[in-house]
């Protein structure tokens, strides 16, 4: 039988630190033996302590400010020196680019491989690549906004984009659909 108690304010009052079992049962109008099942069932003792939730006297000692902004500054420093390197290779990719001289190899489907010139393709993927690097960069020198969800972020190199092309037929509006015998097309 599914409970008709909120089970995630519970949760969350109690990794705030602060408030008893009892207190929550009280403040929550839940039975107080549900509370102690749902306790015991899923640690509740254990995952409070991994939540940002959490004060001091339940976590234990929280990572100050001050050491936050020390670990942040030297993740910027290490991140700002991968970017610095990749825009170095970069740079030297695309000088070969535009001096003609750069070449990709290709591997066909029958095993074979040659070096040819970078198809518009290979010139996309390095534009992605680009544009990655930017970011990194961005990232270490905190110029950047905070970080979208790249599922549905439409401008993320991580969203796939997908393009359909229907045949005439299909893509024509519904009263224009008939084939060559008359028939309506339906979709």
């Amino acid at each position: 039988m599914r409970s008709i108690y909120n089970r995630v304010a519970a949760f969350v009052e109690y990794a705030r630190g602060g408030s008893s079992l009892e207190e929550i049962s009280r403040a929550l109008v839940i039975p107080l033996e549900e509370l102690k099942r749902w306790y015991r069932k899923e640690r509740w003792d254990v995952l409070a302590p991994k939540l940002s939730l959490a004060t001091a006297a339940n976590a234990g000692a929280l990572v100050d400010d001050e050491t936050a902004r020390k670990r942040i500054a030297e993740n910027r420093d290490r991140n700002l020196a991968v970017a610095t390197k990749l825009q170095a290779d970069l740079l030297e990719v695309v000088d070969k680019l535009r001096a003609g001289t750069l070449k990709v190899k290709k591997v066909f489907a029958n095993g074979s491989t040659a070096e040819v010139d970078p198809s518009l393709r290979d010139r996309n993927d390095l534009a992605l690549y680009a544009r990655n690097v930017a970011e990194i960069s961005y990232r270490a020198l905190g110029d950047t906004e905070p970080c979208k969800n790249p599922h549905t972020d439409p401008a993320s190199p991580t969203a796939g984009q997908i393009t359909i092309v229907l045949p005439a037929l299909l893509a024509a509006p519904r009263d224009c659909r008939s084939d060559s015998h008359g028939a309506v097309v339906e979709v």
